[in-house]
């Protein structure tokens, strides 16, 4: 869901109907997993966790930069 709305953002230059606001909550709840993970030394949350908090936190820039 979140690569094809960072797609659109940084090709269209473009960020209309983007919330930050709603973004930066997604980071930091991949955050908040990625701790998880870490601390219960599970892989796949953290792989999960450290892509989806990249593509969000891009998805913030790009709100930020072009919104």
């Amino acid at each position: 869901m979140t690569i094809p709305q960072v797609y659109q953002i940084f090709s269209t230059k473009t960020a209309a109907g983007v919330s930050p606001i709603s973004w930066v909550a997604y980071t930091i709840t991949s955050m908040i997993w990625l701790y998880y993970g870490m601390v219960h030394e599970e892989k796949p949350i953290i792989i999960n966790s450290i892509i989806g908090g990249i593509l969000s936190a891009c998805v913030v820039i790009g709100a930020l930069i072009f919104g």
